[in-house]
């Protein structure tokens, strides 16, 4: 049991928002289903505030994590674009670490 948390760190974290779950689940489902992601977590009921043109503004948005190994980051950066809804995109990669054990079902699993 000791060695399950040694930590890995062959993993990309990338947040993104939507407006809508039909657009967040539209861009999941592709990204997993053409194997650049291998999970996306979908959470509702997000609120951003943000500042546009001195204005500020208030939206309820749908938060994207999308899980993918090290290597993929790109491919999925330079899909986003074309395949998301809003016309600039807030997209931000974290490079992450996790456990052996799920970093092994990662591998297994891609």
């Amino acid at each position: 049991m000791g060695t399950a948390w040694m930590i890995q760190e062959n993993l990309d974290l990338i947040y993104t928002t939507c407006s809508n779950k039909q657009d967040a689940k539209r861009i999941a489902r592709q990204l997993v289903s053409e194997k650049l992601a291998f999970c996306v977590n979908i959470i509702p009921g997000g609120i951003s505030i943000y500042q546009d043109d001195d204005e500020l503004v208030e939206v309820e948005e749908y938060y994207l994590f999308i899980k993918a190994m090290d290597g993929k980051v790109m491919d999925i950066m330079a899909q986003l674009p074309s395949i998301h809804p809003y016309q600039d995109p807030a997209v931000v990669c974290i490079k992450a670490s996790t456990t052996e054990g799920f970093f092994k079902f990662l591998k297994d699993n891609k």
